[in-house]
């Protein structure tokens, strides 16, 4: 067990919630309606970005003729809604919550969702209070795999990044971690992500500690 980690950053979307799958059922009727049926494993393989940069990367991918900042805006006046209605954790994340906050580890989240949602989410599942703050994509314009968001967290926790673990469950937020000098442990939900030496990987959030 490494014990010079002091802080543990965590994902939101895909990692803590599944509002990803919510997301991508979204966007697929948003295509679906201007006369593009993507396949939601296709557009999963896009997922990671904050929306932002999601979808002009899938506009430019499928080569569209369309306003990807229509298809922001308009994602947002659907998705905002949905979880207000309430949008639970995954099983296994309040036992982590709770036995990392016993042990005194700082804790908080770093996503490229709106600091709304990500506090309607916490305050859902009662979990603001594990929480020391959130970067969400107000604070950090430049996305994921771009590390700020991951380097701002430690520079306001002033922990060095080498004390930080960093949990993601995709690709570019594994890479922001990463690129931010961070230990990354990634959660793979959807038995998805590649097998590396440059980080740990794990099935279920109860193997976290293990990693620490």
């Amino acid at each position: 067990m490494n014990t010079n980690i002091k802080a543990v950053l965590f994902d939101m979307d895909g990692t803590l919630t599944d509002t990803e799958t919510l997301a991508i059922s979204i966007v697929h009727d948003q295509f679906l309606r201007r006369g593009y049926d993507i396949p939601h494993a296709e557009l999963h393989t896009y997922t990671g970005k904050p929306p932002k940069d999601f979808f002009p990367a899938v506009v430019q991918g499928f080569d569209l003729p369309i306003s990807s900042q229509e298809l922001l805006q308009e994602f947002f006046d659907l998705y905002v809604p949905e979880v207000a209605k309430g949008v639970p954790f995954f099983h296994d994340v309040m036992p982590v919550l709770k036995s990392l906050h016993s042990q005194s580890y700082t804790m908080a989240v770093v996503s490229g969702s709106n600091r709304a949602v990500i506090e309607n989410i916490l305050v859902h599942n009662d979990a603001m209070k594990y929480f020391s703050f959130i970067i969400g994509i107000e604070d950090s314009v430049v996305g994921k795999p771009d590390p700020t968001g991951y380097l701002m967290a430690a520079d306001k926790l002033g922990i060095p990044p080498e004390e930080c673990l960093v949990v993601e469950d995709a690709v570019p937020g594994i890479q922001a971690g990463l690129n931010a000098h961070m230990r990354v442990v990634a959660v793979d939900r959807m038995g998805k992500l590649a097998e590396s030496s440059e980080y740990a990987r794990i099935e279920t959030l109860e193997d976290l500690e293990k990693n620490l």
